[in-house]
């Protein structure tokens, strides 16, 4: 619940990763064979009618993931109109990173917090590892995409630490300073030394890895361990705080009772034989009323008919059918109509992927009583569309493994299996036991689904840098840092607000 915390925690898991992915970069980077490299921002020496054959043709200009070739909307699409591109972009990149909260927010956090609770960890260590990863998902997963894309100049690189480093910035100026001019808080000042003092340790520690432009991966791996310390250290701390207040809960406990108890000898003391009498006859009359009381409910409740148990065939009924219809589109008309007009248009804006998110990720929330958002119907699609999408998203559904087999027909049979098996051995207005584990499902779908988004993200910047020929530490440092830190704005607002800095 410390949002410091929380941010060291994220910060430190993103340039970690950052590190490993930069020195597997690096190595694939060298064993490339020296080949004649033309950057794609060269298309601004070319004559305007030639600019859309240049971008078609340069393999510079190519994007290796994504679904949209950002850089041929200018020159071939609106035929050289810039200005008109760049606010298309920018348009665009605000849908992308309201995707990206939204997944976060409402899918991706839900799945780790159950996952926590699932697995009995504390809250001080659900806040360094699972949240602290709910936190900085967005970061992590953006930057993983532009590490794993270095290419000859170093561009990505570039974009990378500047989105880094500029979130950290944005986070610890820019969010702490308008917590701290709304809210008024008391934040623990050991806790605050000691994650400031983290932070600076891990920023220094980049800056004196990186000042001789290599990597190497027990620099990499020291980073890890770097995070496994901090971890350690936060829940030994909260451990021996928690000791602490125990302790002291007990003395004050003790001293309360103890001086309770003299009092109570004093009145007995000094109350009558009388008053003790009456006070012995009223307790054993309550004794009495209680009893029959009991008797009673037991009476009613040996009276009640014994309901059958439920069929676990005929199940799949038109209510079920409206529960799934009401989980993909939750809104009425009467409701759309009475929200204001900005909502609305952030409703009509987030709903197509809101209702992909739904369709694939399952949900599950323990804060949702009494079913956890269970919908078994839901859950049976999700189990079909979302390794299906998995295998679409990350280019291996066509891929065969022998002569003929292909593994997104191959995973595609045992996930309609698997639904099968869960529409045979469960209730529709009962979670099963095993609903927890689609829990770790919605997390796997979570991620996938921001590593779309910000595969569109870095591609779109990519995009812009070379029309604008800007460069990629800019774009890193300003667009990605400020888009990506908008999660963490938000999020540390609402927890400001409860009064838990």
């Amino acid at each position: 619940r410390d949002w410091p915390s929380r941010r060291m925690s994220a910060t430190s898991l993103v340039v970690a990763a950052i590190l490993l992915l930069g020195f597997v970069a690096r190595s694939n980077s060298e064993s490339d064979t020296n080949t004649t490299y033309i950057p794609c921002d060269d298309v601004h020496a070319e004559k305007a009618s030639n600019r859309c054959h240049f971008v078609q043709t340069t393999p510079d200009c190519q994007i290796e993931d994504g679904y949209i070739p950002y850089i041929r909307f200018p020159y071939c699409t609106l035929d050289n109109e810039v200005a008109a591109s760049v606010v298309v972009f920018a348009l665009w990149i605000v849908y992308l990173f309201v995707n990206v909260a939204l997944t976060v927010k409402c899918y991706l956090v839900p799945s780790l917090d159950t996952i926590s609770k699932t697995l009995r960890l504390s809250e001080s260590v659900a806040g360094v590892t699972f949240l602290a990863l709910g936190n900085g998902a967005a970061d992590i997963f953006s930057l993983v995409v532009l590490m794993t894309k270095i290419d000859n100049d170093g561009s990505f690189a570039d974009t990378a630490m500047g989105a880094i480093l500029g979130g950290g910035l944005f986070v610890t100026s820019v969010v702490a300073g308008l917590i701290t001019m709304f809210y008024s808080m008391k934040i623990r000042l050991w806790a605050f030394l000691r994650d400031t003092l983290f932070y600076l340790g891990a920023i220094v520690w980049l800056v004196v890895m990186i000042s001789d432009g290599s990597i190497s991966l027990a620099e990499a791996l020291g980073f890890v361990g770097f995070y496994a310390f901090y971890v350690i250290l936060v829940i030994a701390s909260l451990k021996f705080e928690k000791r602490e207040s125990i302790e002291e809960e007990k003395k004050n406990l003790l001293s309360e009772t103890s001086s309770e108890s003299s009092e109570t000898e004093e009145e007995t003391s000094k109350a009558s034989p009388i008053v003790v009498i009456s006070r012995d006859i009223e307790k054993s009359q309550s004794q009495i009323e209680d009893s029959i009381t009991d008797d009673k409910a037991k009476e009613k409740d040996a009276e009640k008919v014994v309901e059958p148990e439920k069929s676990p065939t005929a199940r799949l009924s038109r209510d079920q059918c409206r529960e799934l219809l009401r989980a993909l589109w939750p809104h009425t008309w009467q409701n759309f109509k009475n929200l204001k007009w900005y909502d609305k248009i952030l409703l009509v804006v987030q709903e197509p992927i809101r209702f992909l998110l739904t369709l694939t990720t399952p949900v599950v929330d323990y804060n949702k009583p009494p079913n956890h958002g269970w919908n078994r119907l839901l859950v049976m699609f999700n189990l079909i569309f979302g390794p299906t999408l998995a295998a679409v998203a990350f280019d291996f559904f066509f891929h065969e493994v022998d002569e003929g087999l292909v593994v997104g027909y191959v995973s595609l049979g045992v996930c309609i299996v698997l639904a099968l098996l869960v529409a045979g051995t469960t209730y529709t207005d009962e979670p099963p036991r095993f609903h927890w584990a689609f829990a770790f499902l919605g997390f796997i779908m979570s991620i996938v689904w921001i590593y779309i988004i910000a595969n569109e993200v870095v591609n779109l910047l990519e995009a812009v840098g070379d029309m604008l020929q800007l460069s990629g530490a800019l774009l890193g440092l300003i667009v990605l840092a400020g888009g990506n830190s908008v999660c963490d704005l938000i999020a540390n607002f609402l927890v400001a607000r409860e009064g838990k800095p």
